[in-house]
């Protein structure tokens, strides 16, 4: 394997603006993994690989031009595949699109290209993104490059398995209940949900909805800043990203840590976490003490949240896809189907209910939030499942993910370290809204002083 392949977006823009390797050599290095591994592991579903050789052969010669240079200059890019991308198939995983073609790039994919990055092609995704297996009627499903028995979560598995395979160095990913959270997890990689607004997206359907957040995965921190500082600023197509604060995530993420407080539960609000999970975090908690932060074993009581995400999920669910419910062409997982009947039947008692509940979850989070700057929780409170698992047996595993999207709590997945098996572990931090860089720095630290063990 070529060892370009193994640098991290970061890595790969220095060399190239310092002219030790060319974009095109980037590309070369990347497709030979995707001949090789692809087929197997099945995380890319949609390639366009003439088309990005010539947008290489282009970003060399403006190098060679000697003129300015974008923030992500030749970098090879893929987006998932319920993200829409000018001229190139976009399917939601779904036979319903199946041959669908947008005239328009998602709002950071269209950025992302004007910042210099070459989409190589599209990851894959269960379908419209809902399923703890990334599996689907059009492409079949995605295996973990670590153990092809395994699973890559969902619903951004094809963009984790792709990184995790080398396949390519910067992908990109959606969350609604821990999407870009669980597959970094498993895959043993970086994955970033951001505060919603702060990745601009364009919703007719839900435009003021804060759930379903579009964000970075990636191989280190510092790739998941440099995304983000291309990714976020303010859209008329958004609401949300107008009340989004401005952060600069161009910022140096070196900080001082001393005296972060931390909240550290393995077991957040009652989950059956296993058991090599918790001693994993139990010895990471020692890592972010060895750094001057101040780790306290406490859990705000939000519980009850799990059961507001499901309402809001099934809400989502039935606007969006409601439409679809008879069509034959539609497949739907079983836990899709779940939501869509499940947001039909939803009366105006139980949302009124549960947004009582969201706004108690609220207040007792305000309060937390006065005494820890963050908190510490499994990303999974499972270790990585079987293929053949459906939705209902790992539920349990997912719970840590989905207590705070409700509650647009900016949070982050890093590699915590391997099971017995050899398996990914993911921890989660998370931190109250618009504290993403803060986060992004916490988590940067937490890297440094893990190197090279992760």
């Amino acid at each position: 394997m070529n060892e370009l392949v193994r640098c991290t977006a970061t890595e790969l823009i220095a060399k190239m603006r310092t002219g030790e390797v060319s974009a095109v050599e980037i590309f070369n290095a990347h497709v030979e993994v995707i001949e090789a591994e692809n087929s197997r592991v099945n995380a890319l579903v949609t390639l366009c690989l003439e088309r990005a050789h010539k947008e290489a052969i282009l970003a060399d010669q403006k190098f060679a031009k000697g003129e300015s240079l974008e923030p992500l200059h030749g970098l090879p890019y893929a987006v998932k595949d319920t993200l829409p991308t000018k001229d190139l198939r976009t399917t939601f995983g779904s036979l319903l699109f199946e041959d669908y073609i947008p005239s328009a790039d998602a709002i950071h994919v269209e950025r992302a290209r004007r910042a210099g990055a070459i989409v190589i092609g599209k990851s894959n995704t269960p379908e419209f993104a809902s399923g703890a297996q990334t599996d689907n009627a059009v492409f079949g499903i995605t295996r973990n490059p670590r153990d092809l028995s395994k699973t890559v979560a969902g619903s951004s598995g094809g963009s984790a398995a792709a990184l995790a395979a080398y396949m390519v160095p910067m992908v990109d990913g959606s969350d609604l209940g821990g999407s870009l959270r669980s597959p970094a997890s498993v895959c043993g990689v970086v994955g970033f949900r951001p505060t919603a607004g702060q990745v601009p997206k364009r919703d007719n359907t839900l435009p003021f909805d804060a759930l379903h957040v579009f964000g970075p995965m990636a191989r280190s921190v510092e790739d998941i800043a440099l995304f983000m500082s291309v990714f976020t600023g303010r859209d008329t197509a958004c609401p949300l990203s107008s009340t989004a604060e401005s952060i600069d995530f161009n910022a140096p993420l070196e900080a001082a840590l001393q005296g972060t407080r931390i909240a550290f539960s393995a077991t957040p609000c009652g989950s059956k976490t296993h058991d090599e999970v918790k001693a994993l975090l139990k010895t990471r908690c020692s890592t972010f003490e060895s750094m001057g932060c101040i780790v306290d074993e406490a859990c705000p009581d939000i519980a009850d949240n799990h059961g507001v995400h499901a309402v809001a999920v099934a809400l989502n669910a039935i606007t969006e896809l409601g439409g679809y419910l008879d069509d034959d062409r539609f497949a739907g997982s079983d836990r899709l189907r779940k939501f869509l009947q499940k947001g039909a039947r939803l009366t105006a008692h139980e949302i009124a209910g549960a947004r009582s509940i969201q706004a108690r979850c609220w207040q007792v989070l305000s309060e937390f939030f006065s005494r820890y700057e963050f908190l510490l929780w499994p990303t999974m409170a499972g270790l990585p499942y079987s293929i053949d698992l459906t939705d209902a047996e790992v539920d349990e595993d997912w719970r840590p993910v989905e207590l705070t999207p409700s509650l647009n709590l900016p949070a982050i997945s890093l590699p915590a370290g391997l099971s017995r098996e050899g398996l990914p572990v993911g921890l989660q931090l998370i931190g109250p809204p618009n504290s993403d860089f803060r986060l992004l720095r916490l988590a940067y630290g937490y890297q440094q002083a893990m190197l090279p063990g992760l």
